[in-house]
């Protein structure tokens, strides 16, 4: 009996089970972001043609490869971009995550994220800032206008987690100290 040859058979096999467990734990991540996804009503949808995809990858960290147009919807707590093979999700809202300004001006939407972490051994709080800037494609103005209408209006409700997240003296303001 020949062990040598098996020993190769074994490793292919191997390799060919792990391709397969990665290809199913993938599929079952996107049908769990798309029950996710389409849980929750978007304030607006809007398409990229393959041309303003790949400029948005190009001039933005929103994703990092195009392929083909996409399809970006902004729920109330997600940001969720859509092409032709991923879905992306950027958190807008969650724990210690909040909205803390947004406006709309030219053809940009601009959203600002704060998020605080807090390390207990330490007892350091470190806050984090993200400014998501989508550039609005022609008609759709009044889609970025709606965005800025509800989070402008989540903003002023919610203006002891807009300071929870904010520097000291930053708190709950559109425009003014922690304008973009």
């Amino acid at each position: 009996m020949n062990d040598g040859a098996a020993g190769p058979l074994v490793g292919v096999i191997g390799m060919a089970l792990i391709v397969v467990a990665v290809k199913v734990g993938e599929k079952l991540n996107d049908n769990h972001k798309r029950k996710v996804r389409n849980k929750t009503p978007p304030i607006c949808v809007w398409q990229y043609s393959a041309d303003e995809w790949q400029h948005l990858v190009d001039t933005t960290d929103l994703a990092d490869t195009a392929r083909g147009s996409a399809i970006v919807r902004i729920t109330p707590t997600d940001i969720w971009i859509d092409d032709n093979s991923s879905s992306l999700r950027k958190e807008l809202i969650g724990y210690r995550k909040y909205v803390t300004a947004c406006k709309f001006e030219g053809s940009t939407l601009s959203l600002r994220v704060r998020s605080t972490a807090k390390y207990v051994r330490s007892n350091v709080q470190v806050m984090y800032c993200k400014d998501y800037r989508l550039p609005v494609p022609i008609g759709h103005e009044e889609d970025a206008s709606k965005v800025v209408k509800y989070f402008s209006k989540w903003v002023a409700d919610n203006p002891v987690k807009v300071a929870n997240v904010s520097p000291k003296g930053n708190g709950a303001t559109l425009f003014g100290e922690q304008g973009f």
